[in-house]
C-alpha cells in the first residue's frame, strides 16, 4: 500500500483529472461535443463538460467571501456549444487550481428542496475540493458512457470516469 496523498495534492489530482477530460473533448469527432444525444436524455457532452467547469469557477470567485453557493454559478452556454472554449476555461481552471493553498473553513449554502429556503452549512475548502473532484468524476463516467455508446472505437483513459474506489478494487478483485 502507498502513502495516502496529503490534501494539499488535491488541486494537483483535480488538474489530472480535469487533463483526461480535455484530452477526450479534443479528441471528439467534429459535432460530437455539442450534439444532444438521446443516451444523454437529449442533453449533450458540451453541458457535462460546462456544467463541471462552471462548478470549480463558481468555487473559486465565492471562494473570497467564505461561503460558497453553486446554484448562484453563471450558466456559460458557449462552453457547451463550443469545444475550443470549454479546452481553454479547463486549462484556466488548472492553473487555478494551483493556486490554491491552505484549507480555510467555509460557508455552504445548498437548495435542498425547491419549496424551501437555503441551508447553511460548515465546510472547508479541501472538502468542496474533494466534492468537485467526484462530481467531475460523476460527470466524465456520464461522458464515457455516451462516448463509448457511439464512437466505441475511440480510444479512452482506463481511468477516466471511474472512482478511485473502483480502480482500487478492480486492482485487488
Amino acid at each position: 500500500m502507498t502513502e495516502s496523498p496529503s490534501s494539499e495534492c488535491l488541486p494537483r489530482l483535480i488538474a489530472a483529472t480535469l487533463e483526461e477530460m480535455a484530452v477526450v473533448v479534443a479528441q471528439l469527432p467534429a459535432g460530437f461535443y455539442e450534439r444532444p444525444l438521446p443516451l444523454l436524455e437529449g442533453n449533450s457532452i458540451g453541458m457535462h463538460v460546462r456544467h463541471v467547469i462552471e462548478f470549480f469557477e463558481c468555487l473559486a470567485k465565492q471562494l473570497p467571501q467564505g461561503i460558497i453557493d453553486y446554484d448562484l454559478r453563471e450558466r456559460q452556454k458557449h462552453i457547451e456549444q463550443d469545444r475550443q472554449a470549454a479546452l481553454a476555461a479547463i486549462a484556466r481552471l488548472q492553473n487555478q487550481l494551483l493556486t490554491f493553498g491552505q484549507d480555510v473553513s467555509l460557508q455552504l449554502k445548498a437548495l435542498i428542496m425547491p419549496d424551501t429556503a437555503k441551508v447553511s452549512v460548515p465546510t472547508t475548502l479541501f472538502r468542496e475540493l474533494v466534492y468537485n473532484l467526484e462530481h467531475v468524476i460523476h460527470h466524465a463516467a456520464l461522458i464515457r458512457t455516451a462516448v463509448l455508446h457511439y464512437h466505441p472505437q475511440m480510444c479512452l483513459s482506463e481511468s477516466f470516469g471511474l472512482a478511485p474506489s473502483t480502480l482500487k478494487y478492480r486492482q485487488y478483485s
